[in-house]
């Protein structure tokens, strides 16, 4: 089926969702510039014309999804919402009693240079962040795009690579801009083109919640990853700031968001080379992070007794290998929508990245 043709089909599905859906993620398959263009227009058309003046904040990445030209992910909520354009960028503000949530997806720059696209991106969500009144430390989720996360370049003779550019600019707002000492939950993944493209939701919340990092007792944190498993030749690389996953928990239930997980056991790679054992792994030390054992020993005083995968994303790194992944992911959540999409990982010995949300009570 042609693009053109899947928007249409996908499109009837989606318009009876106008003023439920808050966040629109699309997944193409995009080898150039120029074609990732043009099918980004062609859905951002079709998203203004599906839901007018009740648009969801959206963005369109060049992940290949399995089998099909054409992937989209829509969240929805009963709960009261505020549709915002802000500058030409769709925001959409959710309100129930004294909560608050903003979410933002589609910030971006598809320079060529990653350190161009990185402070534009920082720069533009520094600043719907005041508009907004809302500030860093109330990022709760953010999901980092990165065009060619793996490609190295030696500007002034020194190897730099694009996913330790993005580390090293997040560092730097993040210092300059947080209070707090922990971090939102985040995933950092490849893109097949140019660019970076972020996309995240963050809370302001009554004191009847609590939003709480989770930490892992197999997983090394990744803001303490040591200079030894980052790439480049530049000082002072800056590690990952992100948690293993954060909790926002109050009297009637807990949810929880897993960042993107890999086969890494401290802060090693583990099973190089074997794809159906890095799943497998994968699945087991996010089994083990959300289990209830760990989040005891994180916090005593919470207690669950049961917990559902609301949503579950894999990233595979190489085409071939999406079935076997898939095929192992659907044995583990077998009542659980699954999305498969090619994407390169933040490692070269990484074939395969998950990450998921959760309830529990």
């Amino acid at each position: 089926m042609d693009f053109e043709q899947a928007l249409k089909d996908v499109f009837v599905l989606l318009k009876p969702y106008k003023g439920k859906a808050f966040k629109l993620t699309a997944f193409i398959n995009s080898e150039t510039i120029g074609d990732y263009s043009y099918k980004r227009s062609q859905l951002s058309e079709a998203i203004k014309y599906c839901f007018e003046t009740e648009c969801p904040t959206w963005s369109v990445i060049s992940e290949a999804p399995e089998n099909a030209t054409l992937c989209v992910e829509l969240q929805c909520s009963d709960v009261d919402k505020k549709y915002v354009d802000f500058d030409g960028l769709p925001i959409v503000i959710l309100e129930q009693n004294s909560e608050k949530e903003l979410w933002i997806s589609g910030l971006s720059s598809l320079d060529k240079d990653m350190q161009t696209c990185a402070n534009a991106v920082f720069e533009r969500l520094s600043a719907v962040l005041e508009n907004f009144d809302f500030e860093y430390d109330n990022i709760i989720r953010q999901w980092n795009y990165i065009g060619e996360i793996l490609k190295t370049e030696t500007p002034n003779g020194l190897r730099v690579q694009n996913y330790q550019v993005f580390n090293d600019t997040r560092d730097a707002y993040y210092r300059r801009n947080k209070k707090a000492s922990d971090f939102p939950a985040a995933t950092g993944i490849g893109m097949k083109t140019q660019g970076l493209i972020v996309d995240l939701f963050a809370r302001k919340s009554c004191e009847e919640t609590q939003n709480l990092p989770l930490r892992s007792a197999v997983q090394k944190d990744p803001f303490a990853y040591s200079e030894e498993v980052l790439v480049g030749e530049k000082t002072e690389k800056k590690p990952p700031l992100f948690e293993r996953a954060r909790l926002l928990h109050s009297k009637n239930q807990t949810q929880i968001f897993v960042s993107g997980t890999a086969s890494i056991k401290g802060q090693e790679t583990i099973a190089i080379g074997d794809v159906s054992a890095q799943t497998n792994n994968t699945i087991l030390y996010i089994e083990e992070l959300t289990s209830f054992e760990n989040i005891q020993q994180n916090y005593p005083n919470i207690q669950l007794k049961n917990r559902i995968y609301q949503r579950v994303r894999v990233y595979v790194k190489h085409r071939n290998d999406m079935e076997i992944v898939f095929k192992i992911c659907a044995a583990h959540f077998p009542k659980t929508v699954i999305n498969v999409v090619e994407a390169d990982v933040c490692r070269d010995n990484l074939l395969v990245e998950i990450e998921a949300e959760l309830l529990a009570n």
